[in-house]
Order: C-alpha cells, then sequence, then structure tokens
C-alpha cells in the first residue's frame, strides 16, 4: 500500500537525502512490528511502547541498564545504517599520496576489519560468560 503511494504521489523525491532515509528506515521498522505482532492490537500496543507512550515513558532504569550495556553497539549500528560509505572512501582517498598509497589503504581496511571482527569476539565472550553455568547439572 505504502508503495503505491509513494509511486502516485511522488513525495519521497522531493525530501531531503536523510530525511528519505530516516522514513524508509521508520516503515522497515514498523513493518517488522507488524510481522512479529500475533494480532492488530498487540502491534498498536508495541508501536506505542516503541515511541515512548505506553506507561513507562521514553527513559527509566531499563533504558539506563540498556544504554550502559549496549550503548557503544547501538551507536557503531546507527553510524553503520547511514549512507557513510561515499564519505568514507574520500577520508581514505587522502591517504593516497605517495607510490604505496594503495597498499596503505588495503591495510587500513584490513585493521578496520580485524577491529571490528575483535570487538565482535570481545562483546560474544563478555555477554555468554557464567563461571557458575555447569552448577546447575
Amino acid at each position: 500500500m505504502l508503495l503505491v503511494l509513494e509511486k502516485y504521489l511522488k513525495y519521497p523525491e522531493k525530501l531531503w537525502k536523510p530525511l528519505r532515509h530516516a522514513y524508509a528506515l521508520l516503515f522497515i521498522m514498523l513493518g517488522w512490528v507488524l510481522f512479529r505482532s500475533t494480532d492488530i492490537v498487540y502491534a498498536w500496543n508495541y508501536t506505542k511502547v516503541l515511541f515512548g507512550l505506553g506507561g513507562a515513558g521514553l527513559y527509566n532504569n531499563e533504558a539506563t541498564y540498556y544504554l550502559r550495556e549496549y550503548g557503544l553497539t547501538s551507536l557503531l549500528g546507527l553510524i553503520a545504517c547511514l549512507p557513510v560509505k561515499d564519505a568514507l572512501q574520500s577520508f581514505l582517498g587522502r591517504f593516497k599520496t605517495g607510490g604505496n598509497a594503495g597498499l596503505v589503504t588495503v591495510h587500513l581496511r584490513y585493521a578496520l576489519v580485524l577491529a571490528v571482527f575483535a570487538l565482535s569476539i570481545v562483546y560474544l565472550v563478555k555477554s555468554d560468560f557464567n563461571p557458575f553455568i555447569y552448577f546447575r547439572f
């Protein structure tokens, strides 16, 4: 339904590019709420909570816990979902000064991938490590 409206009204094309991106992410998020929900009442209540209208507000002790625990991951995810590829390529393009410029760029890319991989392993180990897990058996 949304695609039909977009096609005939052509309103997303008139928006500023970051707003178009936010618009798309908003409707993707709302679409996942519909896929997750068992009925329309649950979807409506879930959407209200998603936007802070569910009674608990936007910020409470639970929000503080999740911000401390997953704040960095959320920030990196937010940056990764933005169209930053061109800006990153132009930033890396500034390092192309000598004969080994391509080699430096390749090494920077590998270092970035290894850093993300190492951070992923650290988060996995931190979240699943429980020294008393075998006492239950």
